[in-house]
């Protein structure tokens, strides 16, 4: 995939001499890396994948931590942009990523999202993230919104691993009801 873009991207981003191309595992490389950057993108990871096909976790819940979002800062230079977007399905889900976004960098995100195709969300964190325009997505269908601060004790808590990002934070109302009703179906059959 490096190889075609390099080939063949109209923009030539390759040829930049500000451009450098790491191939490598992300959480990884930011871990143990002592570079720093002026702008870390998170840029559509294939939440469609498994891990594995022996398991149900999925790539962001590895990217999409409290952890990955701290080596992020870890990386990033004094006047730096973090940027990461994705169709994320469920609102909470923005929610918490923007709380831990919060949490890992002492500013709330700026938060862009187009609820109509999957709950497409954009968010800007970092030294940066002050300058974004207040219309940037507005063309697009994009709204900017904020969401309750994890400081002051939002309901939605941070994800962390082994706990995968689309883990609900609160089971649905009926959970509690929900064996009870199964043991008197069984007990009616019997």
């Amino acid at each position: 995939v490096a190889d075609l873009g390099r080939e063949r991207n109209p923009y030539q981003p390759y040829q930049d001499p500000r451009t450098t191309l790491i191939i490598d595992d992300g959480r990884s490389y930011m871990e143990n890396t002592d570079k720093k950057y002026d702008l870390v993108a998170f840029g559509l990871p294939d939440s469609l994948s498994l891990v594995s096909s022996y398991s149900s976790v999925r790539l962001e819940s590895f990217l999409f931590t409290m952890e990955s979002f701290s080596s992020v800062r870890k990386v990033m230079k004094d006047e730096a942009l973090f940027v990461a977007y994705n169709y994320f399905r469920e609102e909470w889900l923005v929610e918490r990523i923007a709380g831990m976004l919060e949490l890992a960098f002492g500013e709330p995100p700026v938060v862009l999202v187009r609820p109509e195709t999957n709950m497409t969300a954009v968010f800007f964190a970092g030294p940066l993230a002050a300058t974004v325009p207040d219309d940037l997505g507005s063309r697009f269908g994009f709204e900017r919104r904020a969401y309750p601060s994890p400081v002051a004790g939002a309901p939605i808590p941070p994800a962390h691993p082994p706990l995968p990002l689309t883990t609900k934070p609160h089971p649905p109302p009926q959970y509690p009801y929900t064996p009870g009703l199964f043991l008197r179906l069984a007990a009616l059959s019997l």
